[in-house]
This record gives C-alpha cells, structure tokens and sequence, in this order.
C-alpha cells in the first residue's frame, strides 16, 4: 500500500511539470493567434494548450487526493498502533504486573511458510522478501477481516490469536475459519504462479497469559502452555495441513471436518493425540 501511494506521488510530480509546461504554451498561441493572424493555426495551437493544461489540471487534483490518501492512511496506522498500546489499559505507566493479563478461553495459531528456506537459495533477497511480504499482508487481511489479533511475524512464522485485546470477542471457532481460509489463499497464490510453497499450521485453545513487553518499542506478546502447544503443533505438523490437539477438537467438533492423525511426538511435550482441521460444516464457520 504505502509504495503504492508513494508511486502516486511520484506521478504528482509529473503532472505538476506538464502543468508548468503547459502554461508558455498557452501563451504563445495567445501570441500567435494575434500576431500571425492566421487563426486556423492559432486556435489550433490554443486548443492544444487549453487540452494539456485542463489534462494537468485533472492530473494535480487526482494525485493531490492521492497525497492526501497517504496520509490519512499513515495517520491511521499511528492511530491503530496507538489504540492497540492501551487497548489493556495504560501500560507504559504501570509496572510490569500490572501490564499483562490472564486470559481463561484464549486461542492461538502459528502458521509456517514451508518452503522459503528453499527459495532463498534460489531467489534474490528483493524477490523473497516481497514474496513474504505478499503472503503475510493476504494473512493480515483475513485476520483483520474476521477480527482477529495479529501479534507478529518472525522469520517465515506468523503468529494470530483469538480472545485477547481487541479480539477479545473471538474464539476458536473464528480462528480455525482463518486457519482454512489462509491455506486456501497460499494454495491460490501457488496456483497463480508465485512460487512453491504452502502453510504448516498449529492451532490450540485453552488459557493463556498476555500483554506488553519493553520501554523503548514495547511489543503485545503471548505465553503460556497454549502457545507452546500451538507451536508444537505447528512444528510437527504437515505442509498444507492445519494440526489441532484434543481440547480444540472438543471446541470445534461437529463445526469442522476433523481427521483423527492419532498420537504425535511434540518437543518438550510428549506424545499427544492430534487431529487435522479440514473444512468447515457450520455456516457460522464460513462468515468473515
């Protein structure tokens, strides 16, 4: 978006020195339309300046709401950013205790680009990171779109979750609709030609503990046995696939298609019995 826009502003420029150009235009077939008296000529060349100028003209307002698009969008992040900082309260004022908070029926979803290891052997840095970039900004847009809270990227992981801060009002349900619709989308970029790879992806549901870490920049994190969970889940799992553990099937049965995958051996958990999230059966399931 925003090197979109700066492209925009780019064209700004341009319009505003065809405008400038325009003008002398003008007033040499005024000059000549007068001087010569040959009007044939003179108003041609008077219709010809009249048109660049009326073209500039349309050019200058239409990049100019462009800038101010721009800016509007800019002051929006600051705004979001801004409402997410004390979206629990003001935190940069109150102590590190008072600056996370518990969390009973949260939800979380790691999701790993499989196949970028790969790729950077191949691909030039710009490539892979605009790739990346393609693929992160499709997530962002689903997860906004279902109120969901993005919570970062790292590497080739995205991590999203569903009970906390501002999506307080979502749950396991809405984060497994995410957990389809994501695959799906990288599935259609790789159809449309973007490069060979897909999402790994665990889920889990259960309590969890949440808030703001750091002075400088602080950033809204998660911890907990669910999210090491969720993790695991997504680090054994299979590309493609979106791996959930027992309780979550509990939550999501008879709204999914769930495969039974049978005990799995997560790190620094142990073996768990694991399912695959395949589609959903219940309307609520598909709204976005």
């Amino acid at each position: 978006m925003g090197r979109a826009l700066h492209f925009v502003a780019a064209r700004f420029r341009i319009a505003s020195t065809i405008f400038l150009l325009a003008m002398p235009l003008v007033l040499a077939a005024m000059l000549a339309a007068t001087l010569l008296a040959v009007a044939n000529v003179g108003w041609l060349l008077l219709g010809i300046a009249v048109a660049l100028v009326a073209l500039a003209l349309v050019l200058d307002r239409s990049f100019q709401r462009a800038s101010d698009l721009e800016e509007r969008f800019e002051q929006t992040e600051i705004d979001r950013t801004k409402c997410q900082l004390v979206s629990i309260g003001h935190r940069s004022e109150q102590p590190a205790s008072q600056m996370a908070e518990y969390v009973e029926r949260g939800s979380v979803l790691y999701a790993d680009v499989v196949g970028v290891t790969n790729l950077s052997k191949h691909l030039e840095p710009g490539r892979l990171v605009e790739t990346l970039n393609l693929v992160f900004s499709r997530l962002d847009e689903i997860a906004e779109r279902r109120g969901l809270e993005t919570i970062k990227t790292v590497g080739e992981s995205y991590l999203v979750a569903a009970g906390v801060a501002s999506a307080v009002d979502r749950d396991e349900i809405d984060l497994a609709a995410f957990a389809l619709e994501a695959r799906d989308e990288v599935e259609k970029l790789n159809r449309q030609g973007l490069a060979p790879i897909r999402l790994r992806i665990g889920l889990s549901a259960g309590p969890l503990i949440c808030g703001f870490v750091g002075k400088s920049a602080p950033s809204f994190d998660l911890w907990g046995e669910t999210v090491r969970m969720a993790s695991q889940l997504e680090a054994s799992g299979i590309p493609g696939e979106i791996q959930i553990d027992a309780a979550t099937w509990e939550r999501l049965a008879g709204r999914f298609g769930l495969e039974s995958r049978g005990l799995v051996g997560l790190k620094d958990i142990g073996p768990v019995h694991t399912y695959l999230l395949k589609e959903a059966e219940s309307p609520r399931s598909l709204l976005g």
